[in-house]
């Protein structure tokens, strides 16, 4: 991809990321903090000014513009990892196209039930562990927190709850019993499985989509139960089928 492309340029996209961060502000987590780090809380706690300015910034960035929003975040030292998120979803809205046409639909279903995929890493006190991470290469108890929340409260991560309860909370049933379980893991696989996959095409293949992109080793879902790790590859190898 070359720098100067633009992403993310569907408008039926950004009207509903406008409803999800600005209007519903579901990027919000759980996520306390102590120390120097309690300035992002600060932020945090403006909710309807840090919402238009995460949304102007991840709306600048996608389009290639040095606007106020990017040069805010840049001042904030948090640009690397939102240029970073967005990246992952322009990969993420390519590879669910291509499972649509395939007939596996993506139904994103995540943090505070947004549509959104990873819209918890929109959290200021996220970018800011995140950034934490990967940019300043720091393993922090900020980065620690961001890591646990966002891996147990979204169900496209193998640590997810839904993985893992032997009862399913709303009809009480087994959860292999339950068909209401059934279909919300069936819908949290086919996130993890785009996840994963717009990942690699990110980080591995440096934007190439072929058929290389659906070698996932089956490592990355080995924390699911048996017969959900099989599912897997059976969807990944459907995938290669032209």
């Amino acid at each position: 991809m070359n720098e100067n492309d633009q992403l993310l340029q569907s408008k039926d996209f950004w009207n509903n990321f406008y409803k999800s961060v600005v209007v519903k502000q579901q990027w919000k987590s759980e996520i306390q903090a102590d120390g120097d780090d309690k300035k992002w809380s600060q932020l945090k706690d403006n909710s309807d000014h840090w919402s238009i300015l995460v949304y102007e910034a991840c709306w600048e960035l996608s389009h290639r513009i040095e606007g106020h929003g990017v040069m805010e975040f840049q001042r904030l030292g948090l640009k690397t990892v939102l240029m970073d998120y967005i990246l992952h979803l322009h990969y993420f809205q390519l590879v669910a196209s291509l499972m649509q046409q395939k007939g596996l639909g993506v139904d994103v279903k995540g943090h505070n039930n947004s549509n959104i995929h990873d819209i918890d890493k929109l959290d200021p006190l996220m970018l800011a562990g995140y950034t934490h991470r990967f940019v300043n290469n720091q393993e922090t108890a900020l980065w620690k927190s961001c890591l646990q929340s966002h891996l147990t409260n979204n169900p496209h991560h193998e640590t997810h709850p839904i993985w893992h309860q032997d009862f399913c909370p709303q009809t009480s049933l087994l959860k292999n019993n339950c068909s209401h379980c059934k279909n919300e893991r069936e819908k949290a696989l086919i996130e993890m499985i785009c996840d994963k996959v717009s990942r690699r095409v990110q980080k591995e293949l440096q934007g190439k989509m072929d058929d290389k992109m659906w070698d996932i080793e089956l490592y990355w879902f080995s924390q699911l139960p048996l017969q959900w790790q099989e599912h897997v590859d059976k969807i990944l190898q459907q995938m290669k089928i032209r």
